[in-house]
C-alpha cells in the first residue's frame, strides 16, 4: 500500500501520482480514497542481436573488424571484442558469453573484461571485450558468441578464425661487403661480409639467411647470370651457392625474441684446410666486374645492398 499526504487551499487542485512497479504480467486493481481502477501489466519481449566483432593481434597496429578471410599468425595473443544490439523497446542489461574451440577440439570460455552486463537503451548496444587467448595451434578456431539477459538467451552466432604459421622476417642493419685483394694474384679477389641480424618479434624465429649477389661485366657491357653465360641485358639475382656450386649457403640462423647476432662471412683468397672456416668452394671473384651483394632471409626480406668493382 502506498499513500501520500496532500494539502490543498480552497478550490485548489493538483494531480497526485503514484508509481508502481509490477513484478508479474497480470491485471492490478487500484483504489484511491474510494475511487477504483485497474491496469494490466504485460511482459515486454526482449530482443537483441549479436552484431559485428573486432579483433587485435600482433602485428596489427589497431583493432580491425573480423572478416571471413582473416589469417592470424601462430603463437600470438588474440584479443576479441563482440558487439551486441538491443532490438526491443525496453532497456535491458546484456550478457555475452564467448566460447572458443581449438583445432584439436579443446574448448574454453573466454572471460569478459570490459562492458559485460551493461544496460543498453532500445536500439543501442555495447562492445564486450574479452581476455586474450593464445593461438597455440595451427588450423581453424571456432568461436560461439551468445547474448542473454537475466538468463534468457536472445541470440547466438558462430564464426571462425584461421591460424597459420607465418614466416617472420629478420631485420638487417650495418651490412658491409668488403673486397679482399688477393696478395700476389693478378686475376682474383675475394669478398668479406658482415651484418647485424636481429629478431624483432615476440617469439623465437629460425630463418635460412643467404648471401645474394649479382655481377655486371664491364668487358661485355651486360649483366652475367650465375652460371657464367651472358644474360639477356637484364639483372640476375642469384643465391651464392650457384657461384661455385658447392659453397655452404644458405645459413640457418635461430634467434630468440629481441636477440641479435653479428653475422660474419670471411673471404679466403687461398683456402687453407687448417682454417676452421675453410671450405674448398670459397668464391674467388674475377676482375672486370661490378659486384652487388646483400643478405636475404627465407621470407624475401633483404638487407641494404653494397657493391664494389674488381
Amino acid at each position: 500500500m502506498t499513500e501520500q499526504t496532500v494539502t490543498l487551499q480552497p478550490s485548489e487542485s493538483t494531480p497526485v501520482v503514484f508509481e508502481a512497479i509490477p513484478r508479474e504480467a497480470k491485471v492490478y486493481q487500484v483504489s484511491v480514497d474510494g475511487l477504483t481502477g485497474s491496469f494490466k501489466a504485460v511482459a515486454v519481449p526482449l530482443a537483441g542481436s549479436i552484431s559485428s566483432r573486432m579483433i587485435w593481434h600482433e602485428p596489427l597496429t589497431a583493432w580491425e573488424f573480423v572478416t571471413t578471410d582473416i589469417e592470424i599468425p601462430l603463437n600470438e595473443e588474440i584479443h576479441l571484442a563482440q558487439a551486441w544490439l538491443n532490438q526491443s523497446e525496453t532497456t535491458f542489461a546484456g550478457h555475452v558469453d564467448l566460447v572458443v574451440t581449438y583445432p584439436d577440439g579443446t574448448r574454453g570460455t573466454l572471460s569478459a573484461v570490459i562492458n559485460q552486463n551493461r544496460e543498453a537503451a532500445p536500439h543501442n548496444g555495447w562492445f564486450v571485450q574479452f581476455a586474450p587467448f593464445l593461438s597455440t595451434q595451427e588450423g581453424t578456431y571456432t568461436l560461439e558468441a551468445t547474448l542473454s539477459s537475466a538468463g534468457q538467451v536472445l541470440d547466438s552466432v558462430t564464426f571462425s578464425l584461421v591460424v597459420v604459421a607465418v614466416a617472420l622476417p629478420f631485420t638487417f642493419s650495418n651490412f658491409v661487403a668488403r673486397k679482399i685483394v688477393c696478395p700476389g694474384a693478378t686475376a682474383w679477389n675475394a669478398v668479406e661480409i658482415s651484418c647485424l641480424i636481429t629478431n624483432p618479434h615476440s617469439m623465437a624465429v629460425t630463418q635460412d639467411v643467404a648471401i645474394m649477389w649479382a655481377r655486371y661485366s664491364r668487358t661485355y657491357g651486360q649483366w652475367i647470370n650465375c652460371e657464367g653465360s651472358f644474360g639477356g641485358g637484364t639483372r640476375w639475382d642469384c643465391i651464392c651457392n650457384q657461384m661455385s656450386s658447392c659453397l655452404v649457403n644458405p645459413f640457418p640462423i635461430t634467434l630468440q625474441p629481441g636477440e641479435s647476432i653479428n653475422f660474419f662471412y670471411a673471404g679466403h683468397c687461398y683456402p687453407d684446410p687448417s682454417d676452421p672456416s675453410f671450405h674448398p668452394c670459397a668464391p674467388l671473384l674475377p676482375r672486370n666486374y661490378n659486384w652487388y651483394w646483400w643478405l636475404e632471409d627465407g621470407t624475401g626480406n633483404k638487407s641494404a645492398e653494397r657493391s664494389f668493382s674488381t
